[in-house]
This record gives structure tokens, sequence and C-alpha cells, in this order.
């Protein structure tokens, strides 16, 4: 499972725990404008291929 900075600050509450994890640490997308989405969109195509 990859999270999007889940237990970077609060790592005692992070809902994934169940299994193993892999944070990449990424921006939250929320409020943010269309170009910016895409940067972060573009960062995680980078990761997974």
């Amino acid at each position: 499972m990859i999270t999007m900075g889940c237990g970077v600050e609060f790592d005692d509450v992070c809902p994934a725990r169940f299994i193993q994890t892999e944070d990449w640490a990424l921006e939250d997308p929320k409020h943010k404008p269309i170009t910016e989405v895409r940067k972060i969109r573009d960062e995680i195509q980078g990761k997974s291929s």
C-alpha cells in the first residue's frame, strides 16, 4: 500500500498499520490549482513506473 504522508508527522494515527506500507510523502492535492495537481500526478507516475 502506498500512502501520501501518512505517518510523516503523526506516526501513531496512520490507519494503514495492518499491512506493509511505503510512504511517498506527497503533497496533499486538496485545494491546489490544477497545475500543482498535475505535478503531483506526474510525481506519482514517475515513482510507479
